[in-house]
């Protein structure tokens, strides 16, 4: 758990919204980051941007099954961290 906690904080903290293609390369440059929390930021990343979430339907039904895949998959990320997660990925896939 204390391992999310830095993982939590780190995705939480971006707010460059302007620039959402900067997400992931913006949280995982992150000096503090251990090289397991970032191994780790880059599985939430590739699970939240997975094809299968975004290919077949509208933009809010691919944040609802991101979500909730993150949600399962990563059950200790933050629902704020999670719905940083889905945002920046739904830019992706616009």
């Amino acid at each position: 758990m204390g391992q999310f906690s830095q993982i939590n904080a780190v995705i939480e903290a971006y707010t460059d919204w302007a620039r959402p293609w900067m997400f992931y390369d913006s949280v995982v440059s992150i000096e503090r980051l251990a090289d397991d929390e970032r191994s780790l930021i880059t599985a939430i990343w590739s699970e939240g941007c997975n094809e299968r979430h975004w290919s077949d339907g509208s933009v809010p039904e691919g944040s609802a099954a991101a979500e909730l895949a993150l949600e399962q998959s990563f059950p200790a990320l933050s629902a704020k961290a999670r719905s940083r997660v889905v945002r920046a990925a739904a830019y992706q896939w616009k």
